[in-house]
This record gives C-alpha cells, structure tokens and sequence, in this order.
C-alpha cells in the first residue's frame, strides 16, 4: 500500500503539539504501522524533511520565538525545549541560526503584544510550513460543491515579505512548498515577527500560467530583503473575501464563487487575489476541515455602490 501525505499528517501533529516528547522514529513508526527505514523514507520524501529533522527545528525555532517574547533564561528557554544543558541548546542553536541565543536576543525586541503573536504563528506554522497548498489526492471523489458566503470588508495595507516565481498550475503545490519555507526561514533567521499566516497572491494568472507571490505577513515595515526574498505589503481598501472549508485542490471554486458574485453585483477586481491558509496541516490533519480565506481588492468606485 502506497504511503500517502494525509497518512502522515497525523505524525506532524504528535510532533507539533510536543516535538520534545518521544518524536523517536521508533515511535511514530509505530503509530502508523511502518517500519522505522520506510516511515523515514516517505516521511522525507512527503514532508522534505526527517521526523527528526522536523522536530529539532521545531523545537528550536519556538524557542527563538520565546527569547523574544519573554525575559526566561536561555538555561529555561534550553530545559522548557527538551535540551538537557545550556550549552547543548546553545550548541544546536548556533548551528541553526547562525548566531548564539543571547544573540539572537540582543538583536532587536519587538514590542510584548508583537513578539506574543509572532510566538504564536511560530508555534503553529513551524512543523507544517512545507505543507501550505499541498493538494492532497484522492479529495474531489464524492463531494459536493460547498456554498460560499461573500462578504464586503476593508482591509488595512499589510506587510509581507515574500518570493516570486512563475510556474504551470499544475506546479502551485510544489512552488508553494519550496517558497514559504524559504522565506518562513529567512524571517526567523533575521529575527523578523510575524503578524499572520501564510499567504499566496496570485499576481498574474494566464491559461499558461501563474505568477504566485508567497510568504508571511510581518510585524514590521522596516523589513529588509536579500535579493531573492522580496518585501511588499497586502494592499489597503475593500475587498471581497470567503472562507474556503475543505482540501486545497479545491480552493478554485473559492476564486470562481467570488468572480460569479462579482458579476451579480456589478463590481469590479481592483487587483490580484491571494488566499491566507488559516488552518495549518500539522495542527488539523484532516483536510476536509482546513479553512482557507480568499479576498481579491475591490475598485473603489464599484465597492461604494
């Protein structure tokens, strides 16, 4: 029987919810009935990283996210994270960041209602953030089409940092799952926070392709780039959003109910749409209750009427 990636889901959430607690490959092995060998193999190759791989980082990353939220000891920081001494945390740490924690720290320190957000987003998109937009298969036997509600809001202009590329449709899930890990990691390097979930905009959308513009809404217009990681902003106005309940490969149906609604309503697309990913696959395994915001920019003109 052929391992699929909504088999292993399952293990992304028991490393999610303590990836300091027995995240053994024996373990998780053993949760889903492989052998140690093939659970490392699929899990490698669905996930793009080994269980332990995950885990380590995740358990890393988080406890970046606490130096910057509290004012706990890196020895505290060390022993909360599953590391049995300072210096083997500090070990790791150097190894992953680049840099020591007490580094990391002195760097820049968001404000406390910044920095608790940011801890939070870490804590849930760090085990699952290869997984955004993967479409899992088979999701489309046998279900219905679900009824969106549009809803009018504004909106506030957002910033972002992100990266570009232009890919076939058939190659969204895996640009999307080489791209917000990228720029996810690049943040955390930097130590830049977090102010929401995952996003994608779609910037240029042809029959031959798409140009997807992916990565995480931040704290910060200050933001700096590196060349390939970009820095921009969700625009500011009215937009027409809805909420998506179910696997990715069906979020099209989202992007078509809010074009037929505009038709209804004679309004007009002031921009390009792009999709926040609310739920997060490690936390939620099963897909058909990942919900999934979609807003596309109002005109102006057309929204006051």
């Amino acid at each position: 029987m052929t391992t699929r990636l909504q088999d292993l889901l399952p293990l992304v959430q028991r490393i999610q919810a303590d990836p300091g607690n027995d995240a053994s490959l024996a373990a998780l092995a053993e949760q889903v009935q492989l052998s140690p060998t093939h659970l490392q193999r699929v899990f490698t190759a669905c996930v793009g990283e080994s269980p332990k791989r995950v885990a380590t980082r995740v358990s890393l990353e988080r406890a970046a996210a606490r130096l910057l939220a509290t004012s706990d000891s890196v020895l505290q920081i060390a022993l909360a994270s599953g590391f049995e001494s300072h210096e083997g945390f500090s070990r790791a740490f150097r190894r992953h960041f680049s840099m020591s924690p007490t580094r990391y720290r002195s760097r820049a320190r968001p404000d406390a209602a910044t920095a608790t957000t940011h801890r939070q987003i870490v804590a849930r998109v760090a085990p699952c953030v290869r997984l955004f937009g993967a479409r899992l298969q088979p999701t489309t036997q046998g279900r219905a089409l679900m009824s969106y509600t549009i809803t009018k809001k504004n909106l506030n202009a957002a910033p972002i940092l992100y990266m570009r590329r232009r890919v076939r449709h058939a190659d969204v899930a895996s640009a999307l799952g080489e791209l917000l890990p990228r720029v996810y990691a690049f943040a955390m390097q930097k130590g830049i926070p977090f102010a929401g979930p995952p996003v994608c905009r779609y910037a240029e959308w042809s029959a031959g392709g798409v140009t997807l513009e992916a990565g995480m809404p931040v704290a910060t217009t200050e933001a700096e780039g590196d060349g390939e990681v970009l820095v921009g902003a969700l625009p500011a106005g009215p937009v027409a959003a809805t909420v998506h309940t179910g696997p990715y490969d069906q979020l099209h149906n989202a992007h078509a109910a809010i074009e037929a609604w505009f038709e209804r309503n004679a309004l007009r697309s002031a921009g390009a749409p792009w999709e926040v990913y609310l739920t997060d696959p490690g936390e939620v395994p099963n897909p058909a209750e990942w919900q999934t915001e979609v807003i596309c920019p109002l005109h102006e003109a057309s929204a006051a009427n």
